[in-house]
């Protein structure tokens, strides 16, 4: 089974963030990220919304409510490095009225003619006055170790290329985006639910595999 991870994000939710405070050299002068990370997008920083991208495929986003810190692929040194960053912010801004973190990912499995095999695997229910031709499904799970996880699956099309191929080729795939979910309203608890980023993408990895055995992957 070829499970493609795309990306996970890690999420620090507050009442309010200041987009306007971070930039390169402060989030490298308080250790949030390495003296070696270079940026190499154009900057945003208004007073809505931050985004600093850097060599190592973090990309940083802060808005009024959320910081979110993205590691792309399916590395998980890059993925703790990420949550890293998460921790990092807030203990160098202790005094911001946290809420909620989560550790989210986006993946997907190549499953032939991806929309007729979601709407087998929803069954007929949808079957009302006419049927249905393409359905997406949305689940929540309560205390994944502790934590809400929320599952949101779709069935779309990926480019893929393999080492053997010429030209990338349309695919159909089932796409999966993945939260978990934890209360955090201190620093403490922060550290606590940065801490969980393996044990959640390892959960996410068997998910996706006992999805793609219910698609007979």
């Amino acid at each position: 089974m070829d499970i493609g991870f795309f990306e996970y994000s890690c999420v620090l939710q507050a009442q309010s963030h200041n987009p306007t405070i971070i930039n390169p050299d402060w989030l490298k002068k308080h250790g949030i990220v390495p003296e070696s990370w270079v940026v190499d997008q154009p900057l945003i920083i208004t007073p809505a919304l931050a985004q600093i991208h850097f060599d190592s495929g973090v990309n940083i986003v802060l808005q009024a409510q959320k910081l979110i810190v993205t590691a792309a692929g399916n590395d998980s040194e890059l993925q703790a490095k990420a949550a890293s960053v998460v921790q990092q912010y807030a203990e160098t801004l202790p005094h911001i009225p946290f809420q909620g973190l989560g550790h989210n990912a986006k993946a997907g499995l190549e499953v032939p003619d991806s929309h007729k095999a979601l709407l087998d695997l929803v069954g007929n229910s949808l079957d009302l006055d006419a049927p249905a031709v393409s359905a997406s499904v949305k689940a929540t799970y309560n205390d994944i170790n502790g934590a809400v996880r929320n599952v949101t699956i779709e069935a779309g099309e990926a480019s893929r290329q393999a080492s053997h191929e010429d030209e990338p080729r349309a695919v159909d795939v089932v796409l999966v985006d993945v939260n978990y979910h934890r209360a955090c309203e201190n620093l403490a608890a922060v550290s606590v639910c940065t801490g969980f980023t393996a044990i959640d993408m390892d959960n996410f990895g068997q998910y996706m595999e006992s999805l793609g055995e219910r698609f007979g992957l």
